[in-house]
This record gives C-alpha cells, sequence and structure tokens, in this order.
C-alpha cells in the first residue's frame, strides 16, 4: 500500500501539463490496443467482401470529416481560446453553429444526389445519411475535449474516450451476430454508439454557449481553416498512400503485410500526438505570456521521450510483429524502423507547426504538405516499382525528412516576421538528436537476426533509466505550469 501511496503522491506533484499529457498518453494507447485487440474478432465474423465495406466507410468517413468540419476543433480552436478567452463557451458554440452548418448543407447535396454518391462511395444511401449524422454530431465531442485539454482537464475526457472504445466493439459484436448484412451492422453500431454520445455533448455545447451564428467568429474560423483543408487532406493521403500503391504494384499480400508493421507504428504515433496535443496550449500560453524560457528544455524532454519509445517499437519489432500477425508477417520487421523514425519526425515537425498556427499562417503549411503528398507519390512510384514494398517505408521517411526541414524553414520566417531574434526551440539539440535516432533505427535493421545484441541494449537502457531515475523525475517536475 506504501508503495502505491508514493506513487500517487508523486504523479500528484507533477505540473498539469505533464499529468495531461500522460494520461492523454495512455487513453491513446489503451483505445488503440483495443482496436486492435478486436481486429481478429471482426475479420472471423466478417466476410473479407463484408469487411471491406467496413474499410470503405472508414476511409470515405475520414475524408467527409474533413470538409464538413475543416477541422476547426484542431488548432483553430486552440487560437481562438486565446484569442476570445473571455467569451470561450460562446466561441465553441458558434464554431459548433458553422460545422453543423457546413455538414448540414453536404448532407443536402448527398441526399439530393444520393444515387450517384452512392454509387461512387459504395455505401447505401441510408448509411452514407447515418455517416453525416454522426459527423455532424462529432464536433460535440471534439470541442468539449479541446476546450477540457487546453486547461488540462483530462479526467472526462478518457472516461468518454474509454467508453467509446469499449462500447464499440462490444455493440459491434452484438449487431454483427444477429444481422444479415453484416458488414453494414459493423458500420450502424459505430455509429450508433457515437451518434448516441455525441449528441449529448453537442447540445451540453449549444447550451452553455447560447450561440449558434457569429459573424466575427465564422470568418475568423473559415480564414484559418480553409488553407488548411489541403493540408489534412495531404496527410490523411500521406498515411493512406503508401499501402494503395503497394497493393496496386505489388500485390494485396504485400501490401497486408506492411500494414500490418504500419498498425504497430501508429500506436506510437498516436502517442507523439496526444503529447504534442496535451503540450500544444501549454505553448501557447507561454508565447502569449512573452515567457518562451521554459520552452526549449520542455520540448527537448518531450522530444527525447518520444524518441525512446519509438525506439523500443524499433527494438522489440520481431516480437511485435509476431504477437501482431504471426510467422507469415515476419518480414514485415525490416518495414517497422523506417516508418517509426518517420512516427517520431511526424511529432517532430508538429511541433513546428504548432508555431505556425499560434502566428495563424496556415497557407504556407498547405503548401508544404501538399508538396510533401506529391513527392510521396511520385517516390513511391519509382522505388517500390524498382526495390519492391520495402521501399515504401523509406520514401514516406524521406517525405517527412523534407516536411521536418521545410518547415522548419517556414517556422523561422514566421518567427523572424513577427519579430523573434532567437528560436523557440532548441534547434541544434533537435536537429542533431533527430538525425543521430533516424540512422540509428534505419541501421538497427542489421541486428534483428542477433536477439542477444537486442536484449543487450534494451537491459542497458533499463538500467540506465533506473540509475537515472532521479535526475529523469526531477527534469519532469521541473516542467512548470
Amino acid at each position: 500500500m506504501n508503495i502505491f501511496k508514493k506513487m500517487f503522491s508523486k504523479a500528484n506533484s507533477v505540473s498539469a501539463p505533464v499529468k495531461a499529457s500522460f494520461w492523454f498518453s495512455v487513453c491513446s494507447v489503451i483505445n488503440k490496443c483495443i482496436q486492435l485487440i478486436t481486429v481478429p474478432i471482426f475479420t472471423r465474423l466478417l466476410t473479407t467482401n463484408e469487411y471491406g465495406e467496413y474499410s470503405i466507410f472508414v476511409s470515405w468517413q475520414s475524408i467527409i470529416i474533413i470538409i464538413a468540419t475543416l477541422n476547426l476543433y484542431s488548432n483553430v480552436f486552440n487560437n481562438g481560446m486565446l484569442k476570445y478567452r473571455d467569451r470561450r463557451l460562446e466561441f465553441t458554440s458558434a464554431l459548433q453553429g458553422l460545422t453543423t452548418t457546413i455538414s448540414f448543407g453536404l448532407s443536402i447535396i448527398l441526399l439530393v444526389f444520393h444515387q450517384q454518391f452512392s454509387a461512387w462511395i459504395g455505401l447505401p444511401t441510408y448509411i452514407i445519411l447515418l455517416m453525416m449524422l454522426e459527423i455532424m454530431l462529432m464536433p460535440g465531442f471534439e470541442f468539449w475535449a479541446a476546450k477540457d485539454r487546453f486547461d488540462y482537464k483530462y479526467k472526462n475526457i478518457i472516461k468518454v474516450t474509454l467508453a467509446v472504445a469499449v462500447l464499440n466493439p462490444i455493440v459491434g459484436i452484438i449487431f454483427v451476430s444477429f444481422a444479415d448484412e453484416k458488414g453494414y451492422a459493423r458500420i450502424i453500431s459505430v455509429l450508433a454508439v457515437q451518434i448516441a454520445i455525441y449528441l449529448f455533448l453537442f447540445i451540453y455545447n449549444f447550451i452553455k454557449g447560447k450561440k449558434f451564428f457569429s459573424a466575427e467568429y465564422w470568418k475568423y474560423a473559415l480564414v484559418l481553416a480553409i488553407p488548411l483543408v489541403p493540408h489534412y487532406l495531404s496527410q490523411l493521403l500521406l498515411n493512406q498512400m503508401d499501402r494503395i500503391m503497394i497493393s496496386d504494384i505489388v500485390g494485396t499480400d504485400k501490401a497486408g503485410i506492411y500494414s500490418v508493421a504500419y498498425s504497430a507504428a501508429m500506436v506510437l504515433q498516436i502517442v507523439g500526438k496526444s503529447i504534442q496535443n496535451s503540450f500544444t496550449p501549454w505553448i501557447y500560453k507561454k508565447i502569449d505570456a512573452n515567457d518562451t524560457k521554459g520552452i526549449k528544455s520542455t520540448v527537448n524532454i518531450i522530444t527525447v521521450i518520444v524518441a525512446l519509445l519509438n525506439f523500443l517499437l524499433i527494438c522489440m519489432a520481431p516480437e511485435v510483429i509476431m504477437l501482431l500477425g504471426g510467422a507469415k508477417y515476419m518480414e514485415a520487421i525490416y518495414v517497422i524502423p523506417p516508418v517509426t523514425c518517420s512516427c517520431f519526425l511526424i511529432f517532430v515537425y508538429s511541433m513546428f507547426c504548432t508555431i505556425e498556427f499560434y502566428f495563424e499562417n496556415t497557407k504556407a503549411m498547405m503548401v508544404v504538405s501538399v508538396i510533401g503528398a506529391l513527392l510521396n507519390f511520385g517516390t513511391n512510384y519509382l522505388f517500390i516499382n524498382w526495390f519492391g514494398y520495402y521501399a515504401a517505408g523509406y520514401t514516406t521517411l524521406f517525405s517527412y525528412i523534407v516536411f521536418v526541414v521545410a518547415h522548419y524553414f517556414v517556422m523561422r520566417s514566421v518567427l523572424r516576421k513577427n519579430g523573434y531574434k532567437s528560436h523557440i526551440f532548441d534547434i541544434r539539440f533537435i536537429a542533431v538528436f533527430s538525425v543521430i535516432f533516424v540512422i540509428v533505427g534505419v541501421l538497427f535493421t542489421a541486428v534483428y537476426d542477433f536477439w542477444i545484441i537486442r536484449y543487450v541494449l534494451l537491459a542497458i537502457m533499463a538500467v540506465v533509466c533506473v540509475i537515472k531515475r532521479k535526475t529523469i523525475i526531477s527534469k519532469v517536475k521541473n516542467i512548470k505550469k
């Protein structure tokens, strides 16, 4: 009991940003693990064609969400939390009114041309309309969560997120077990759970904010968000392009092998995104208060933490792939290092984007993202044809290296335009550390056949962490509110 009391007392002694980041990361990992665990259940309950129907739904939903909501609950919302700090509830309600209006208008278009869209998307009209209802209500949760995240309130967000994560597979299994159209039943089960929970928060935001339309808030949001639509679509395309092109050029079997490795790495991308989302409000507040001294050391610490988590996956790639896919997927271990290094670089360039978002420079971000997506497409086409599907991991890594460099120059330009003579981040440390991490990560494939070397390295890492635990804990505690 004393051990647990000490653990809880130490946890409570750290700052709000650190606690929020930790719990959001834990929640994201649990959520992703639940998804991974339930995949084998549904692949057995559904035929490949029925599971394909669900996959089509997920893909189209991801695209339509960006168009229907403009991702207003992301960085645009964070900017508004500072700009309209005395009218946050009103601002939240008005932005939800904007996403509702766009979603409703898009739903009318889909309904009028339902036959054409149904044939194009590959889903029946009633599924498309249910999906649009869920997309209309979804910002209710996202705006509510973004506001609480900005204030480092994490307990209620975690409860709701885990409730959705647990209910989705449970309701899905029930629906699929008793339905004839099992693919559509799986889709409806997901939509039913999310509509029920999102509806409550959707109504809650309007009750609290009491505003649907505001010319001021809508204009502010649209000016920032519209240039970001190509950015978000390019990011989505980058995440999907590898598997699509491998399937077309090499075959679906290799795309499946690549997907297993990609799914493992995506867990760490989600962790990195959770950490970045948790610290974004803190960085915004520091810049707003003209108190940027502590940002360098804090970002250095979380960069090292994210890198270590990614390196752990690189070290344990054979064991992770064996667990997820079995012996027939073992060749996927050689895809893990470049894809995992890409996940780390996504975290790095996302931190640079935080500065670009704060100073509302979204047009340059759009240009960089579109160029990055086109570069990834071109290099994929060339190198997958020449070297096989392994090349996709390295072309993606190369694209994200370009992303990091491009966003660094954009960030530097933005800072200079706003009167900053020096960098907010420790660029030299981040650059050197990132280069070392990528080189070591890629070269690590050479020791996959020597498990003793891998285990010795892991043991050394563990011993160093134990020996340096007081230093590590003190550095984390020094991250101030």
